[in-house]
């Protein structure tokens, strides 16, 4: 960093990994957004610059696009607004968030290692398995088509990213999941990282003549703090016991039955209708849900020590 150089080279596809020692480019200011394998926090963390952890959450993910309604017009189950989530055998979980009027995306989530389509070969097993293992209200929303695609996707590993500070002088800013990747839960990833730049920004025009420095520090002591919370948030809105799922399923259904200003005063808070519904920063859903994610991370301890031991 003391020469504000970098050196790289091009791998086949075009993007820039880092070599032995080929080619040196300069730089004004080094931004990391290069995902939860940052290359960039990875060397920052090597030599001691900044302390960082990236660890393999035990999660693994398949992206799930459905429809809002099934074909046949019997159930409308998806609502608006808001995740939807269903509990499947075998430790499968599945949310859905609408993306229109028609159209949800989500995911369904798994143990690590332990993809429950590695064996299928045709979408009838798919199909067959949702019949056999989901909810009505999410087997007859999955159609043939996404049973081929769910066949073809890749599984997508997560990872939880620790960083003790997201900017280094005036010279590297890392952003986005280089700096806090979090698991899929909330899915926040794309708009906490559209935040860093919007935060970002709004640091660097109350700065004069551009002071890089005076911004990365404004930036990092307004950010870090919503960082930590969405991270918390993440991990722990959905506990993994299956005692406190089905808490959590039945607070989730006893909050739609009711009018949207008693049902926190009935059940509490819900993290992930308060980033759909509200504006409010990932600082301040913290602190309206931080009863329930106290309960949360205990009971996801206790229940991972449990699963320890039986192993």
């Amino acid at each position: 960093l003391d020469d504000n150089t970098i050196s790289v080279t091009k791998a086949s596809n075009g993007s820039l990994v880092p070599p032995k020692a080929l080619e040196k480019l300069t730089f004004d200011c080094l931004i990391g957004a290069d995902g939860s394998q940052s290359i960039v926090r990875r060397i920052l963390t090597a030599q001691d610059i900044i302390s960082s952890t990236a660890t393999r959450i035990p999660i693994d993910a398949l992206s799930l696009r459905i429809p809002r309604a099934s074909s046949d017009g019997d159930f409308y189950e998806v609502q608006d607004g808001q995740y939807n989530g269903w509990m499947l055998q075998g430790g499968v979980g599945a949310l859905a968030l609408p993306l229109s009027e028609s159209e949800c995306s989500g995911a369904i989530n798994f143990p690590q290692n332990n993809n429950p389509f590695q064996n299928m070969t045709s979408p009838d097993d798919i199909l067959e398995f949702f019949e056999r293992s989901a909810p009505k209200t999410l087997a007859k929303l999955v159609s043939r088509q996404e049973a081929i695609n769910l066949l073809e996707r890749p599984v997508s590993r997560l990872y939880s990213v620790r960083c003790d500070q997201i900017h280094v002088k005036d010279k590297v800013l890392l952003v986005g999941d280089a700096a806090h990747a979090t698991s899929n839960n909330l899915g926040q990833g794309a708009n906490s990282a559209l935040q860093d730049v919007q935060f970002f920004f709004r640091a660097l025009s109350q700065t004069s003549n551009d002071n890089w420095d005076h911004a990365l520090t404004t930036y990092s002591q307004a950010r870090l703090p919503c960082l930590r919370a969405v991270r918390e948030l993440s991990e722990f809105v959905i506990p993994q016991s299956p005692k406190m799922m089905k808490e959590f399923l039945f607070r989730s259904k006893i909050r739609n039955m009711l009018p949207p200003w008693l049902g926190p005063l009935v059940v509490g808070h819900d993290a992930m209708q308060l980033l759909a519904d509200t504006d409010l920063s990932y600082s301040r859903v913290h602190r309206k849900t931080r009863r329930w994610i106290a309960r949360v991370k205990k009971a996801n301890f206790k229940h991972a020590a449990r699963q320890t031991s039986n192993e």
